[in-house]
């Protein structure tokens, strides 16, 4: 993992120059890893500091839990349907490796299944929580092992095999599946994967992302961990969601169409919401 990804920079004075961000190659990927391992790194402690009558971090780390496998998921989805079919054509001397780290996928997916029901123990018995959290940290090593094959050995054929304007592997990619998929919306996922990078590498991931989503940066994060307190506003209902990205819509199509006047797009804007005016289909 690229180490500026994640770096928070020191304070500037104002005649400093932000430095200039280098683009990452493959940077959906990166992100996964690079979440997936904080998230591990912090969730033992936060086993361990569970209290049996603090409800409301035991809910916390469990959302946050569900979270984590359901990326993690996902990106094993994306891998092995859309980038290892690729590598076994174009690169077929990684085919064996590639073999292997997709049998592998299956073999962390019972793992993280398994810990899953651990967890679900731990957060409602806080008593059970440390054997929980050392089982947390074996996963963590595991994946650790399979994590440093894929930069190590695959990122670099496939920096080799793909032009720099494949989008395959790029944020964009990731968040393109996320929403054809049953899982993490993707605002919710980009709020997962940015947190720590910092903004001046943040702005440059966005380019990656439609415009949409792009609009919506920042979003609130809907999970927690124990002990935090949410923004104010905290959590954004699908609802909410679908109204902010309708209210962006009809600015643009205002900004392009002057022609439409603003009560025609009220009309609009309600079809969509599925509360058209009578007289509309």
């Amino acid at each position: 993992m690229q180490s500026h990804l994640l770096s928070v920079p020191a304070q500037r004075g104002a005649s400093e120059a932000v430095p200039a961000v280098r683009p990452v190659r493959f940077a959906g990927l990166r992100l996964v890893h690079a979440a997936l391992r904080r998230d591990l790194a912090r969730i033992p402690t936060a086993l361990r500091l569970l209290q049996p009558d603090d409800e409301a971090s035991a809910e916390a780390l469990q959302r946050h839990w569900d979270f984590l496998t359901a990326m993690l998921t996902c990106h094993h989805e994306q891998q092995d349907g859309r980038i290892w079919p690729l590598l076994r054509r174009f690169a077929p001397e990684l085919r064996l490796l590639i073999n292997w780290l997709e049998d592998d996928h299956h073999n962390l997916d019972h793992s993280f299944t398994r810990t899953t029901t651990l967890m679900r123990i731990a957060t409602r018995d806080p008593a059970s929580a440390w054997p929980v959290a050392y089982a947390v940290e074996e996963l963590a090593a595991r994946l650790e092992t399979h994590l440093r094959i894929e930069e190590e050995q695959v990122l670099p054929v496939m920096a080799l095999q793909l032009s720099p304007q494949s989008r395959v592997g790029t944020l964009g990619e990731l968040l393109d599946l996320l929403r054809l998929a049953d899982g993490p919306g993707a605002p919710d996922a980009l709020a997962w994967l940015l947190e720590g990078v910092a903004p001046e590498q943040v702005d440059a991931l966005l380019a990656e992302c439609d415009d949409l989503t792009a609009r919506q940066w920042p979003h609130p994060r809907r999970w927690f961990w124990p002990g935090e307190v949410p923004e104010s506003d905290g959590m954004i209902t699908k609802d909410e969601q679908m109204s902010k990205a309708i209210d962006a819509w009809v600015e643009d199509h205002l900004a392009t169409s002057p022609q439409w006047t603003p009560e025609q797009y009220a009309g609009v804007r309600q079809h969509l919401e599925g509360d058209a005016p009578s007289g509309e289909g």
